[in-house]
């Protein structure tokens, strides 16, 4: 309705207005970064890195699978105001 043109400006710029805050946080942090500071809130029992990042990386994907699990689930769930209300009641007793 619009034309190529100005549907490609229009996604171009909003775009931008998107990325740009985020760009301009993650650009005016770096000049607040303290090495030292990354450092002690990385590995605070000092263990060495690849047992550091292992335990991570389990809560990392144990999280992704149940955004995911729940998400493919969601799709296919018959009536999920009832079906929500029944699991809440079923999780509180």
């Amino acid at each position: 309705m619009i034309g190529p043109l100005a549907r490609t400006r229009f996604e171009t710029s909003t775009t931008l207005l998107g990325v740009g805050p985020i760009a301009l946080v993650g650009i005016g942090g770096w000049f607040f970064f303290d090495p030292q500071l990354f450092r002690s809130g990385w590995n605070p029992a000092g263990i060495g890195e690849v047992h550091a990042i292992s335990p991570a990386v389990s809560i990392m994907f144990w999280a992704f699978m149940g955004v995911e699990s729940a998400s493919v689930a969601a799709g296919v769930v018959e009536n999920p105001e009832r079906n929500a209300a029944r699991a809440r009641r079923s999780w509180v007793s």
